[in-house]
């Protein structure tokens, strides 16, 4: 989603006060988000939060 939106991985982690290696770690499932960093992360790519978990 991030990519289709054309936000890149560094504006993704400022968007949601998080760094781009974080952001890299979470979308290549290196570590667990927790509910708030997937709440942010939703509210900054503008989608609700169920998306996240549609694939």
């Amino acid at each position: 989603m991030r990519k289709e939106k054309g936000i890149s991985q560094a504006e993704l982690g400022r968007l949601c006060n998080k760094d781009k290696q974080h952001i890299e770690l979470i979308e290549n499932h290196k570590v667990s988000a927790n509910t708030y960093t997937l709440y942010t992360i939703a509210n900054a790519l503008d989608i609700e939060l169920k998306k996240l978990f549609d694939f």
